[in-house]
């Protein structure tokens, strides 16, 4: 296939823009190496509540080397009316699982709501989407 100069350029223009990006985000020093990280997982990834009750799900985590600090868990986009705890809200370094349970309210509406679980281990933080069904 036969390209255009014009054709060409806007090749060129993007992948100049793109190598520019790169270095911008790498930094004087290149890419950064990754020291350690975290994930989590939620088992069952459901969490079935009657309104006015609670269900529980199990938390997981996952430490990379050289990290085996705490772990701190939070959970954001929750509805009004429906509140998410963990215990232990941090899994302290050695330990690997938490508990995390969703209340809602008598008057909550039924539906399916997706809620994102956080881990954040000393800064480097993964997540995981999980639905609380009313």
């Amino acid at each position: 296939m036969r390209r255009s100069f014009t054709e060409l350029r806007r090749i060129q223009l993007a992948l100049t823009g793109m190598a520019a990006l790169f270095a911008a985000a790498c930094g004087d020093d290149g890419p950064t190496e990754i020291v350690g990280a975290v994930a989590v997982a939620v088992a069952p990834a459901t969490i079935n509540v009657a309104p006015g009750g609670s269900g529980t799900s199990a938390v997981s985590i996952t430490r990379t080397d050289p990290f085996a600090g705490d772990v701190s868990l939070s959970a954001s986009g929750a509805p009004s009316g429906v509140t998410i705890s963990f215990d232990p809200a941090t899994v302290a370094a050695g330990d690997v699982s938490s508990t995390v349970t969703a209340a809602a309210g008598a008057s909550v509406d039924a539906g399916s709501y997706p809620i994102t679980i956080s881990a954040d281990g000393s800064g480097t933080v993964a997540a995981v989407n999980v639905f609380v069904r009313t």
